[in-house]
């Protein structure tokens, strides 16, 4: 992407892509993953109108489904891919990701973003961004979530959920999770070069009507985050694609 503009000052990005892959996911799934795959072309065709260039593009998958129900494959995970240069690699890991479970409404996304905010980041040219997009439909579990609903699992013999859940791994709650993003002394992410786009509802179906969701709430209060709002009747039709580009590109 840089070859054009060696005169420029070169950036480097790191992007890693959280993706709900529960079954409620199931009709947006194809959107998302098309849009993923179109990432980098579209980025770079933005930048070169931007007058500028990005010389190392690195983009990771996180797909999460709930450790209350999925155990161990709740949680799916690749490598960073360099672009273009691993772009067929990049394909076909994000081509590979199906939707199935999820059990009840909430998911295993704030583990997600954890797992993200402690990705192998790499800042190596004068100007890096580390991004993270979360997309997903639905609210998340209380980190260290242990009221574990019964499954068709839970009667087979080592299938108790609790014991897929990577408890020191993790942040123990929303709190401390705030920390991992907002501490500079904690050195997870880069407190100048991080951005997190998240899309997610602000409100949820309960049994009642809906209802406020308790952690997206608070995250788009963090610094350096742009909130998409997902409707409330729990697909991602608001979705908004290009606020992904066009964010990216604008920051750096």
């Amino acid at each position: 992407m840089g070859s054009n503009y060696a005169h420029k000052v070169t950036y480097s990005l790191d992007v890693v892509f959280c993706i709900d892959s529960t079954m409620s996911m199931q009709y947006m799934i194809g959107e998302v993953t098309q849009n993923a795959l179109h990432f980098y072309d579209d980025l770079a065709r933005k930048m070169e109108e931007m007058g500028k260039c990005v010389d190392k593009v690195r983009v990771r998958i996180i797909s999460f489904r709930d450790y209350n129900h999925d155990m161990d494959r709740s949680m799916e995970s690749t490598r960073f891919f360099e672009l273009p240069e691993e772009k067929e690699k990049f394909e076909r890991a994000m081509k590979s990701i199906t939707v199935f479970g999820g059990g009840d409404d909430a998911e295993s996304s704030l583990e997600a973003l954890a797992y993200a905010i402690r990705s192998d980041w790499r800042a190596t040219t004068d100007r890096y961004r580390q991004v993270i997009v979360l997309w997903t439909d639905d609210e998340p579990h209380p980190l260290n979530d242990r009221s574990y609903q019964k499954n068709i699992y839970s009667s087979l013999p080592n299938n108790d959920p609790a014991r897929y859940y990577p408890s020191r791994e993790l942040p123990r709650d929303l709190s401390e999770l705030c920390d991992w993003w907002e501490d500079p002394d904690l050195g997870y992410i880069d407190q100048t070069g991080k951005r997190l786009l998240l899309f997610s509802p602000l409100q949820v179906e309960g049994t009642s009507g809906p209802k406020a969701s308790y952690a997206w709430g608070e995250i788009r209060d963090w610094s350096n985050v742009i909130h998409r709002n997902v409707n409330s009747t729990g697909n991602l039709q608001e979705l908004d694609y290009d606020v992904v580009v066009e964010t990216v590109s604008k920051s750096v």
